[in-house]
């Protein structure tokens, strides 16, 4: 079950989360975490263990672009 499935996930409130500090402070290290930290999403990484949580009730993404 590892093997195949990844412990980490581009979740909607975290892609929300980089995208509002590229777009608004011109902060591209959250996109550059998470994409260290998805470059291994089958491996254990202790140091990135929020990223495997689901959004707490006031970080719900609730539409996205798509408009789903």
């Amino acid at each position: 079950m590892l093997s195949v499935n990844p412990a980490f996930i581009p979740r909607n409130h975290r892609l929300e989360a980089l995208i509002e500090a590229a777009v608004h402070r011109n902060d591209l290290a959250p996109f550059e975490e998470l994409l260290a930290v998805l470059a291994r999403p089958f491996d254990d990484q202790p140091g990135y263990a929020a990223y495997m949580e689901p959004p707490r009730e006031h970080e719900r993404v609730t539409q996205t672009f798509c408009g789903t």
